[in-house]
Order: C-alpha cells, then structure tokens, then sequence
C-alpha cells in the first residue's frame, strides 16, 4: 500500500488552519428535518398468517388469503418462493409443501420469538414515512409486508406501493444456520434488526432512480451515493453507520480518511472507466478495499459519491429530492458539487 502511506505523509504537512470539520458518525443535526407527521401504519405479518391459512384444508382460504393480497402474492409466490413452478403444480398444493417443511416452520417460529411485536418498526416505518411523502408527494404510502423466503431475498418493493422485509435475513450476525459460503462474515454484521429499517428504507428509495446498467465508475458511485442520501433524509434520526451498512467503527474509519481515500481514488484513475469488471470491487458489496489498508470497509467509492452529493445538495439547496433523483445526469452532479474532501483534525 505504498500510494496510500505516501498520502498520510503529505497530510501531515496539511497547516493547521486549513481544517474542514468531519461530521461525527452518530450527529444527525446537519440532516435538514421539516416538520412532518408520521403516517400510521400496520405490518402485514404474512410470514406468520400465510401458514395458519395453509394449515386449514379449505383451499377457498387460502385463494381468499392471495386476493386479500394480490400485489405482494404475485410477486412472492411466483418471483421469490416459487420462480420456476410451470404451473403444472397448484399454488394450494405448493404453498401447503412450503409451510410443512421444517426449514420454512424452524424460521417462522424463530422469527415470531425474536420478533413478538413489530411496532417500534411499525413506528421508525411511520415516520420515514411521512418524509418520504414530504419529498416525494406523488407516492403512496406502500403497504409493508413481512416473509420468509428461506433466504431468498431480504427486501423487494413493488410499484412503490408495497414494502417487503424478509425476517430470515435479520436473525442476528451469530445465526447458527447463515451458511459462510453464502453469508460471508461481513455480510452478517449487518444481517441484525438493527439495520431492518435502513435495509428496507434503502430499497424503498433504490427503486425512487433510473436504472443504471451502463456507464463508469463515477457514474455508479454517484447513483449509489444518490441512494445513500435519500436514505439519509427519510432517516435522519438514524446514524450513518446503519445507512451505509457499516459497523461504528468502519464508519469512522472512512469518515477520518476521507481525503486519504479521494486522493487514492485520483491516482487509481478509475473515475471515467467503463469496464465493470475492473471497478465494481470499489462500488459492490465487499469485506474491504483491495489496495487500502485492512480496516478499510467495502463500496469505499459509494461513500465518496454520498458526500459528492451530499456538497452537490448543499450547494444547490432548491434543488428536490426528487430532481435529485431523477437526474441522471452525473458529470453535472460531480461538476457542481464543488465537493471537498474533508481533512482530518
């Protein structure tokens, strides 16, 4: 890591006057907060009412239980549980061999001992609510759903309408059946309830932006920041930390090197490369940064394009949330931010 140590030693020249305040991880003030009211909401505990139902020998039941439904079943059943059914199966039949497998009976009496009562979320849920319809008035408040997939898929929305969190993905980092070879260490630091709101408000806002298939790394690292930042203002209670999906102390790490980690990012030269093959280890989900010391934690250019936008936000205060979201324009974003990195203390 020769580039990296070369970059610690020139800041050691930095005078002292020329300091930019770094923002604690857990402060929260600088998060604009309009007044908004929370929105009521109750969770739709399928994980625990889909197999009741099942148990029943009343197929009408279950077909009622599906219309009740309509929008987050077909997506469930025939996306996330069931992908590959050809139909040559009933879904009553399916449904009923789902429930009675001991996997899918052992996750759904752990999920109703660790999660007896939803209403803290249903609370943090509310509220993130209410700045969410501040900001983007045209959507509706999606009705929230819980499942279990048998760890098929730990958060979906459909149509901005619903709001799913599958509980299996939020047993805790020491859940004895999260298989390493799927589960890595560092993805189950952040497979806890802790980080259930952040995970499913992320997605939420994920599925606010333009898709992005093509393009360089700025352009990925700005759209993944854009996520990052609106996460952050439909939470702005919340501490960084849980909106990044770090732990407290790689939040901190990245925050007290954030120059040392733009001047890297220069002199990789990556910026303007198209070949995802040669940057996605800097914007996808990884243990640490391949080229920066051990403790620094994985998407290191995704927290970069959070505080490019972040500037770019602060810079250009009548812009809204959902401009910022709609603009897919990322060079104008990176050109107008008059972002700066700021210097450790």
């Amino acid at each position: 890591m020769p580039g990296f140590r070369k970059i610690v030693s020139f800041l050691g020249l930095i005078p002292l006057f020329v300091i930019i305040l770094s923002c604690s991880e857990e402060n929260t003030a600088s998060r604009s907060t309009p007044p908004v009211s929370a929105k009521e909401i109750k969770i739709v505990r399928f994980d625990q009412e889909l197999c009741k139902t099942a148990e029943q020998s009343d197929n009408q039941l279950l077909e009622d239980l599906l219309d009740k439904y309509p929008i987050f079943t077909d997506v469930f059943f025939n996306q996330v549980i069931f992908p590959r059914n050809t139909e040559s199966i009933q879904l009553n039949e399916l449904i009923r061999n789902y429930c009675a497998a001991p996997a899918i009976q052992h996750l759904i009496d752990t999920s109703r001992i660790l999660f007896p009562d939803l209403r803290q979320m249903e609370n943090e849920l509310g509220l993130a609510f209410g700045y969410y319809q501040n900001y983007f008035p045209e959507q509706p408040v999606p009705k929230v759903f819980t499942y279990v997939s048998e760890f098929g898929l730990g958060t979906f929305t459909v149509d901005h309408r619903v709001l799913a969190i599958g509980l299996d993905f939020f047993l805790g980092e020491d859940y004895p059946y999260y298989d390493p070879a799927v589960f890595s260490a560092y993805l189950r630091k952040t497979m806890s309830s802790e980080f259930m709101v952040s995970k499913a408000i992320r997605t939420l806002t994920q599925g606010l932006l333009p898709s992005v298939s093509k393009g360089n790394m700025l352009d990925f690292m700005i759209r993944n920041g854009k996520i990052i930042y609106l996460t952050s203002m439909l939470l702005p209670d919340s501490p960084m930390h849980k909106i990044c999906l770090y732990t407290p102390e790689q939040m901190e790490w990245v925050q007290d090197n954030e120059l040392n980690i733009w001047s890297w990012l220069l002199d990789l030269g990556y910026f303007y490369e198209s070949d995802q093959r040669k940057f996605k280890k800097f914007t996808d989900p990884a243990p640490n940064t391949p080229g920066l010391p051990q403790e620094a934690p994985g998407r290191i250019a995704n927290w970069i394009g959070y505080r490019i936008v972040e500037s770019y936000m602060n810079h250009h205060p009548d812009v809204t949330l959902k401009e910022l979201a709609d603009n897919t324009d990322f060079q104008s974003i990176m050109d107008r931010s008059k972002y700066k990195p700021n210097r450790p203390q």
